[in-house]
């Protein structure tokens, strides 16, 4: 039986191994049966956050896969989308296995293959991600430190414009794990071209905030921060609860997009918009008919 690559370390959960090499991860599946989705589900959550080098999926047997379990595999393509910085590949000795995920709206995002070494030349192309992992205690002064750790770590990587978008998600994702019992707490921050990643990691799984209010008159970070986020989630995987964001350079304006006045749409609050109206930068704002930020989730509680 195959043992991993040399000097990986091996986790073994319901007959699926995780062999962790640095910051990657390579999934050994035995099959794609319908009882392996929601650990299926569980790990790739998991080695996401946690490999953000990248992740590879081996499927060892195919007979009698479950094409359900296929699709929710090939649903995690959609965080290759919004987060490229983090390359997901499947190894499959099945032709229509590679047809089933190819066939997904999200499946073009994942590098698929017959052989591991297939696989590998695919999921690079795009560039590897540079990570920062800081663990953090769990007060509220953690949150001064983190957002130190954003400032020094966007300066390092060029990306100084970002440092306004980054900071307060930081800040209020750290802050809200603290207000909810964490005891124990990482921040990760990882930057692919002009998209930075931020993931708070801790030991309290909860359930997922909803983007309404909450009837305290507060809202969720989900409201407070969705005008910084290009897609965001939260999840909860191995015993422990993951928020994570993706921030990213503001689009530059498109041929069709409108521009739109500030003071004129103060002046008209019940003026119908179209789009999105970005009025956190001075001059003209612009508004892209028919774009939203994207929030894919994967299946991984996403913030709506």
């Amino acid at each position: 039986m195959w043992e991993g690559p040399p000097g990986a370390t091996a986790r073994v959960t319901d007959q699926i191994k995780t062999f962790r090499l640095g910051e990657f991860a390579l999934i050994d599946m035995p099959d794609l049966a319908a009882s392996r989705c929601s650990q299926m589900r569980s790990t790739l959550s998991a080695e996401w956050a946690l490999s953000p080098s990248g992740l590879m999926v081996r499927v060892t047997r195919i007979e009698g896969y479950d094409a359900a379990t296929v699709r929710a595999l090939a649903g995690f393509g959609s965080m290759v989308k919004h987060w490229p910085g983090t390359p997901m590949g499947i190894v499959a000795p099945c032709p229509s296995v590679h047809d089933l995920v190819t066939q997904h709206p999200s499946g073009r995002f994942l590098a698929t293959g017959q052989t591991i070494p297939a696989v590998l030349k695919q999921m690079w192309g795009a560039g590897v991600a540079s990570t920062v992992t800081i663990e953090l205690a769990p007060t509220l002064r953690s949150v001064d430190g983190a957002r130190s750790t954003v400032t020094m770590a966007c300066l390092d990587w060029g990306l100084a414009k970002l440092i306004p978008k980054v900071s307060p998600v930081v800040g209020q994702l750290v802050a809200r794990a603290v207000l909810e019992g964490a005891g124990d707490l990482h921040l990760s921050l990882s930057q692919h071209k002009a998209r930075i990643r931020v993931l708070v990691e801790d030991d309290v799984p909860r359930a997922s905030h909803g983007a309404r209010e909450d009837g305290t008159g507060r809202r969720s970070p989900a409201t407070t921060l969705g005008e910084h986020l290009g897609a965001r989630g939260e999840f909860n995987a191995g015993g422990r609860h993951f928020a994570w964001a993706v921030v990213e350079a503001q689009r530059p304006a498109l041929a069709g997009m409108v521009p739109r006045n500030r003071r004129a749409d103060l002046a008209h609050p019940c003026a119908p918009t179209v789009g999105r109206v970005d009025t956190r930068a001075g001059g003209e704002d612009w508004a892209e008919p028919g774009w939203e930020p994207g929030c894919g989730d994967g299946g991984m509680g996403g913030w709506g």
